[in-house]
């Protein structure tokens, strides 16, 4: 497992901890406050080449558990290749179920960790091979 799939996994641990065992935002479709990785802005997930967008994923609910902008990239992610500038979503390799909001059902967040399987996943990274396809190289253009 990569390094930073664990230290996300980590962060999830910290902020269900210290939120009542609340699962955060997957950023789906969200337009009223911070998700798991940015706080949108504008209706949209924050530029990474836009240097006034970088604090809206400081204002991320993990950021304050991982302090630093690089857990959000698989480290082979190459950021001058097309398969990564071409992507949907450059805010992060790594996205999050949609489950955890009923797939855009939900007005606010209101699942616990404790109403999942354990053995769920709640992050990945999805397959860029496949560029073109729906779901590849990260298209969720939110996150989720």
């Amino acid at each position: 497992m990569c390094e930073h799939n664990r230290q996300l996994g980590l962060a999830l641990q910290l902020y269900v901890g210290d939120n009542s065992d609340g699962m955060p935002w997957p950023n789906w479709e969200n337009s009223y406050g911070p998700g798991w990785l940015y706080q949108p802005t504008s209706g949209h997930a924050p530029d990474p080449w836009k240097t006034n967008e970088l604090t809206m994923v400081e204002q991320g609910l993990y950021f304050k558990y991982l302090g630093v902008r690089k857990v959000y990239y698989c480290p082979l992610d190459r950021t001058n290749h097309v398969s990564f500038i071409q992507r949907g979503q450059r805010v992060s390799s790594y996205i999050m179920n949609g489950a955890v909001c009923r797939f855009g059902q939900m007005d606010r967040p209101k699942y616990k960790i404790t109403q999942f399987n354990p053995t769920a996943y709640v992050h990945w990274e999805p397959d860029i091979k496949q560029f073109g396809a729906v779901w590849d190289a990260n298209r969720g253009h939110d996150a989720s």
